[in-house]
């Protein structure tokens, strides 16, 4: 292939990154005036590219460049600017390719949660050491120009949960994860909104961690909201399934004790963990309720990909993420339905292969959703 050929084929796919109506096909949709437009993407941080590289060794060298991914990677951003969008939500941004794309040629205002391992200049996130000076999980807010923001963000270190981490149990819920909240107000017709973005942890056997990880940000979501109430998006890689205790907890508003985490024993939990993680997930033996509440659910966050399933939330769309040795969805934008009607979402193209590919520069794919103010 030559590289016209390759860049043709290149800017096919970013092309393919169109908002579409929730009624059916294919066809771009102009946005709403009285809407507003989102995008969750894990754009898989520099440092996890080995993973992938010994994983798929018979892979092309252009699919592992750094410097052609980067490009790649600005053109994505750019086709989320193209479509309008108001709010990109990013997880594992460990490079500066986003803040010159997003911010330095168009405008955006970047949100980001705290930097490094102690080297480089903190004040300059972006060129810091070789690293790129950001934690591997780092998460952003980009808001474009349309937006203000209300006081100051909010970051959510959920290494808190963990507590004094004296014990073996406590120990578990240090993973170095981040969540950053802000509440974000139109210029123009003064609507206000809050945006969560978080990056919860991967390994499917703490299903326990990542539950106390969500809930937490929940809680923080909820402090916001006591000054006055918005509608809410919630955005992130959660590293869950459809079907899983966060899944199910952020899809129904609630969590059958007894049915779920009595599995995970943790009504067996070590002194020294944080008190609020057995408060939250444990309970006490002696406790009337046997239900772990969202306390958000009066919200009624939706999925933008969900679709009325056997008895609880299903996900329209096979997968987000595409390895050599996994494929599912794990990132999603939620909504509060009580207050905002979803009427369009990105397009999510079929995909065969392993990702990353020579086309996309990410093992994860982008979500993006059109939601319209009720009022």
């Amino acid at each position: 292939m030559t590289l016209l050929s390759l860049t043709s084929a290149i800017m096919a796919s970013v092309d393919a990154l169109r908002f579409v109506s929730l009624g059916g096909g294919d066809a771009a949709m102009t946005k709403s005036r009285n809407s507003v437009r989102v995008v969750s993407f894990n754009a898989l941080a520099d440092q996890y590219l080995h993973y992938q590289e010994r994983s798929r060794p018979n892979s092309s060298w252009a699919v592992f460049d750094k410097k052609r991914r980067h490009w790649l990677l600005g053109q994505v951003f750019q086709r989320f600017v193209d479509e309008g969008v108001d709010f990109i939500c990013l997880q594992e941004i460990d490079f500066k390719i986003a803040r010159q794309v997003l911010a330095d040629n168009n405008g955006y205002t970047r949100l980001l949660t705290p930097t490094g391992y102690g080297q480089g200049d903190q004040r300059r996130p972006d060129t810091a050491n070789g690293r790129g000076g950001t934690r591997v999980d780092a998460c952003c807010i980009f808001f474009s120009r349309e937006w203000e923001l209300v006081g100051n963000e909010m970051i959510v270190n959920l290494d808190s949960l963990a507590g004094d981490r004296s014990t073996k149990f406590g120990r578990t819920f240090k993973r170095g994860n981040f969540g950053i909240i802000a509440r974000l107000r139109s210029v123009f017709s003064g609507r206000e909104v809050l945006v969560c973005n978080c990056h919860l942890f991967w390994d499917p056997k703490f299903e326990y961690v990542k539950l106390a990880q969500v809930h937490y940000m929940c809680l923080k979501v909820q402090e916001e909201l006591e000054c006055s109430s918005c509608p809410v998006i919630f955005c992130g890689d959660l590293n869950s399934q459809p079907g899983s205790l966060v899944h199910e907890y952020l899809s129904t508003g609630q969590l059958f004790r007894s049915a779920e985490l009595k599995k995970l024993r943790l009504r067996q939990v070590a002194k020294g963990l944080n008190e609020k993680v057995q408060e939250w997930l444990a309970g006490e033996e002696t406790s009337s309720t046997s239900v772990l509440e969202n306390p958000i659910r009066h919200l009624l966050l939706e999925s933008a990909y969900s679709s009325l399933g056997h008895g609880y939330m299903q996900e329209e769309i096979e997968l987000t993420n595409k390895t050599a040795d996994f494929s599912g969805v794990i990132d999603y934008i939620f909504s509060s339905s009580a207050s905002m009607a979803q009427t369009g979402r990105l397009h999510v193209p079929k995909v065969q292969s392993a990702l990353p590919t020579k086309k996309w520069p990410s093992d994860h794919l982008a979500l993006g959703a059109e939601l319209f103010f009720d009022d």
